[in-house]
């Protein structure tokens, strides 16, 4: 079993943490093996350090603005520590002088490939992996995928699934396909979505969406 990590926007994060998402269709192909455990990579925003440990970090996710605290090793620890003085002395401080961070600053939100494995507060186990085109994606698992599913009767007035249009949140559709199709577009472009490639695609249970140390022994043997 080994640990790797893996990117989700926040549209797919907050798929995740409802329980709609349990599938994921990369183009590049992943090195995964039934059993691995994966932890996702989010946008993040460093919130310093709490005011009862000078050692504990304070972080918000960017998806749902939940804060976190925990602790870092020690090389982790110091490049979280960095990554915060660099911006303050940057955005405030000119460079021969010094002082405390202003009441009220806020950091820079962080992109999610430089988020710390122990901040990952979301860990998927594989279930399977296999290539296909990706124009053969079907109804179920365009739903596996984590679209969204609005109220029908706010949308059409009708008592039948309504998926969201992710180019036009404004619209839906009927079909979860043209939903997925929607989301894949938005994020590489309608020109790759043509051209139907082979992709990869992952299919996993969602073990934590409270970090590693929520997740019960049984869970990862």
């Amino acid at each position: 079993m080994i640990e790797r990590p893996l990117i989700f926007s926040p549209d797919m994060v907050r798929a995740l943490l409802a329980g709609r998402k349990t599938m994921t269709r990369r183009i590049v192909a992943p090195n995964y093996q039934v059993g691995d455990l994966l932890w996702v990579r989010e946008n993040w925003q460093p919130m310093g350090y709490t005011n009862l440990d000078d050692s504990e970090y304070r972080i918000k996710y960017s998806a749902d603005d939940v804060t976190m605290c925990g602790y870092l090793k020690p090389v982790q620890d110091e490049k979280y520590f960095n990554m915060l003085w660099k911006e303050v002395v940057k955005r405030y401080f000119p460079v021969e002088e010094s002082g405390v961070i202003p009441n009220g600053y806020e950091f820079n939100i962080r992109p999610s490939i430089h988020m710390f494995k122990e901040m990952s507060r979301i860990w998927l186990r594989v279930r399977e992996t296999r290539c296909e085109r990706l124009h053969n994606i079907t109804n179920r698992d365009a739903i596996a995928e984590g679209i969204e599913i609005l109220d029908p009767s706010v949308v059409w007035g009708e008592d039948k699934p309504v998926y969201i249009n992710y180019l036009d949140k404004g619209t839906a559709t009927d079909s979860p396909i043209e939903s997925f199709k929607s989301l894949f577009v938005k994020i590489h472009g309608e020109e790759f979505w043509n051209m139907n490639p082979f992709i990869w695609v992952t299919a996993f249970d969602v073990l934590s969406i409270e970090g590693y140390h929520k997740i019960k022994e049984e869970a990862i043997v």
